[in-house]
């Protein structure tokens, strides 16, 4: 729950009896599916791209997405900000 939509006080009392919170956040949300990187469909991936240059506040046109994961490295060669989303420690996440 970013706090974003206004939700039931009685949504709100399920969420606090489970340990959860709603707070909301000052940052602005860039939502999106994951087909929308690898859309073949060059007039929405272009769209896609200026939506979210514009979100970033970029300048330049960002160019097409790679339709492959280029980070092949594993273990001690990944990049530090990869993550197994499968690994037990994410869970609860």
């Amino acid at each position: 729950q970013l706090g974003k939509v206004e939700i039931e006080s009685n949504a709100l009392l399920t969420l606090a009896k489970s340990g959860r919170i709603v707070f909301p956040s000052p940052f602005k949300v860039f939502l999106y599916a994951i087909d929308q990187l690898e859309d073949s469909n060059e007039e929405r991936s272009k769209k896609f791209r200026d939506d979210l240059q514009s979100f970033l506040g970029l300048k330049h046109e960002l160019p097409p997405i790679p339709r492959s994961n280029v980070n092949h490295f594993v273990g001690k060669e990944r990049h530090p900000e990869s993550i197994n989303i499968c690994e037990k420690k994410y869970n609860k996440i």
